[in-house]
């Protein structure tokens, strides 16, 4: 407990000395506003004090406020909560649909009586529990929703957890598959970045048991399916010896004010650190820079690096047992990989999968679960028929590029949509027309050896 209240102690007792010399750069600034002579210091003292302000801030979970959307490279302000289909704007209602202690499964709701004469396909986005809120991928949601209906998994903060129930990565799997029977057949899944793993598992759970509720296909996005594929910084962090020291130091108790006071949780801000720590003089000159752009009245590009940053700081914590499980799991002993994951007794085995198609998505720059660590799945996955494989490597997007960006909208999600109903099509589904605001490019199906060996894919067939 001593690391969480020490925190909690540090940050109230700065709050209100930062917050003292904001308001002193406010006043500052609202008096040199008064005279023409002093304006051009306005900007500055105000730029001091959003900077004093917001490094002593408390993220907390962000809301949605999906308020845009893109045409092509044109972005469409839009009502909040809104998307826009075939020109008309659209009310999306985020609403959760079972909910659970750790998680929620929630449904983006599109008006009803907009979408009635639509037949879209059914996708289940699995967000990452890895310390961000679901929000995170925004983008990814934002994206799909004109020609989806779309779920999401919303994964809560430990600390707001009564300490009574456990949580680790086997109730994670738990969770995922209860949301795709709930949710019932012919359901698309993206799984992004941390969920990969857990995600095939349920998906090979079910299975395992033939149940009518296997999904009809599965996108692994950036994920760590097998991390011995192509060792990252990140990967190889749980070998090196500072990596006990840092997870006993990151973990602690949740003090009293918090509902899940005494539950032992990994700190959402010891996993931010660890996030920010390879790039701290990126984010450092990132800060600077916002800090100039108010400076010199450049409002609206210092707007977009707070928006960015008031996502990226919001953290949550997660359950110490959680934390353990998943690194043994993932990085030390590649259980998935090497074919001795067992959960709740019974040894998994992803080639049971035969109903479900795969697409794999990895970003070319990405330096967390670099190319070929999600590219594995593919062959882990070896029940999956040849003609329902599919790979896209996205030249220069990075980690989070897989799934928000340009780079993500130009060449990513098109890929997705056009994989989630091809399948369909193949099941006798017959989804609606692609609305105008969105064009779809044709994914590329997987060839394993002649990609290995660095060769163009051969022609398919479509």
């Amino acid at each position: 407990m001593v690391a969480y209240t020490s925190r909690e102690a540090l940050m109230a007792g700065a709050r209100p000395v930062a917050n003292a010399f904001a308001l002193a750069n406010r006043m500052a600034g609202a008096y040199t506003g008064m005279f023409p002579l002093l304006r051009g210091y306005t900007n500055t003292f105000n730029a001091n004090a959003t900077l004093l302000e917001r490094s002593v801030a408390e993220y907390g979970k962000p809301d949605w406020n999906i308020d845009h959307t893109y045409v092509g490279k044109e972005k469409i302000d839009l009502p909040l909560n809104h998307t826009m289909i075939d020109g008309q704007k659209v009310l999306v209602s985020i609403k959760p649909v079972l909910e659970k202690p750790f998680g929620d499964l929630i449904h983006f709701e599109r008006d009803p009586k907009s979408v009635a004469h639509r037949n879209d396909p059914k996708v289940l986005v699995i967000g990452p529990m890895s310390g961000h809120y679901l929000t995170l991928l925004r983008g990814t949601f934002t994206e799909h929703l004109p020609h989806s209906d779309l779920y999401g998994t919303d994964w809560h903060n430990a600390r707001d957890v009564p300490a009574g129930e456990p949580f680790d990565q086997d109730s994670q799997i738990a969770y995922i598959k209860e949301y795709l029977e709930f949710l019932g057949p012919n359901t698309h899944v993206i799984a992004v970045c941390q969920p990969c793993g857990p995600t095939m598992t349920a998906i090979s759970q079910l299975a395992a048991e033939n149940s009518p509720n296997q999904p009809l296909s599965m996108t692994y996005v950036a994920g760590p399916v097998d991390t011995g594929a192509a060792p990252s910084e990140v990967s190889e962090f749980p070998f090196h010896p500072m990596f006990s020291p840092f997870v006993n130091a990151a973990t602690s108790t949740v003090p009293i004010q918090f509902e899940g006071a005494g539950r032992r949780v990994h700190m959402g801000q010891a996993q931010l650190f660890g996030f920010m720590l390879p790039k701290m003089q990126t984010h450092t000159e990132k800060q600077l820079k916002a800090w100039l752009n108010e400076a010199l009245g450049n409002d609206e590009a210092a707007e977009l690096s707070h928006r960015f940053y008031d996502e990226y700081l919001a953290v949550m914590d997660l359950p110490a047992e959680y934390i353990q499980q998943h690194c043994n799991r993932t990085f030390i002993n590649r259980d998935l990989a090497n074919g001795t994951l067992v959960v709740d007794g019974k040894l998994i085995d992803p080639s049971n999968i035969k109903k479900t198609a795969i697409y794999i998505v990895e970003g070319g720059k990405d330096d967390i679960s670099t190319p070929g660590q999600t590219e594995a799945a593919l062959e882990i996955c070896s029940g999956v028929p040849q003609h329902q494989r599919y790979y896209h490597l996205e030249p220069g997007v990075g980690h989070y590029g897989s799934f928000e960006g340009s780079g993500y909208r130009a060449g990513i999600a098109p890929r997705q949509a056009s994989f989630i109903r091809k399948i369909g099509e193949e099941a006798g589904l017959h989804y609606s027309q692609m609305p105008t605001e969105r064009t779809l490019i044709e994914p590329t199906r997987h060839q394993w050896a002649r990609q290995k060996q660095g060769l163009a894919p051969e022609a398919t067939a479509a």
